[in-house]
């Protein structure tokens, strides 16, 4: 049976890593997301604002719980070399795969979560002109946008409520996902202790493929 203070360590290590290097890019973590979620960095309605901002921190933090739990496996295949008489065709096989899954891959989670906001603000704004259309007929105190996001929701159903929800939840965890995939094999670098000479080919010993 393993060593549970062993055990700790390990986490505290994995921890600590994705603690400094999620200091570059704060903006994405799932600690930052209900912060920014609850000062309203992105338009909300006031309705769904605590709902937003505890799923985009709890689904963050598993989020990043999973990749502890999978780090194994994910890293491997971000770093492993080919096996010995490998032939031409599976390196090259290998190496492509390594690049999809390191370079490719974190710029389409980037392009997902640039989407989802893209699509969230269309979305936002189709439910304010349609809530500003409603309330034209319902309420007095209801008349610009900031007075639809602060009240509407709180009186009256929002228009397309739950895709807004999945869009927004998206711009955060795409993101985050993204960032953890590039320090994911930083991390993978640092445990293997493959120097930055190898990673840029200075040194074709320990160099990975």
């Amino acid at each position: 049976m393993a060593d549970p203070s062993l055990q700790e360590n390990r986490l505290r290590k994995f921890a600590s890593f994705f603690k400094g290097y999620m200091g570059v890019m704060p903006v994405v973590t799932a600690a930052f997301a209900p912060l920014l979620t609850m000062l309203k960095a992105v338009p909300v309605f006031e309705s769904q604002k605590s709902m937003l901002a505890t799923y985009s921190g709890l689904l963050g933090f598993l989020l990043l719980g999973w990749v502890f739990y999978a780090r194994g496996i994910l890293a491997k295949l971000m770093v492993s070399r080919p096996p010995l008489g490998l032939d031409a065709f599976g390196r090259i096989y290998i190496s492509v795969m390594q690049w999809l899954l390191t370079t490719l891959l974190p710029l389409l989670l980037i392009g997902l979560s640039l989407m989802n906001y893209l699509d969230y603000l269309k979305l936002l704004d189709a439910s304010i002109v349609d809530a500003r259309l409603n309330a034209h007929h319902l309420y007095t105190d209801i008349v610009s946008r900031h007075d639809v996001l602060e009240k509407w929701g709180q009186r009256e159903p929002i228009s397309q409520a739950t895709s807004l929800q999945y869009h927004y939840l998206g711009i955060f965890l795409y993101a985050e996902l993204a960032f953890v995939v590039m320090a994911l094999r930083e991390y993978a670098y640092g445990v293997l202790k493959i120097s930055e000479t190898s990673i840029l080919g200075g040194d074709k010993k320990n160099a990975t493929p």
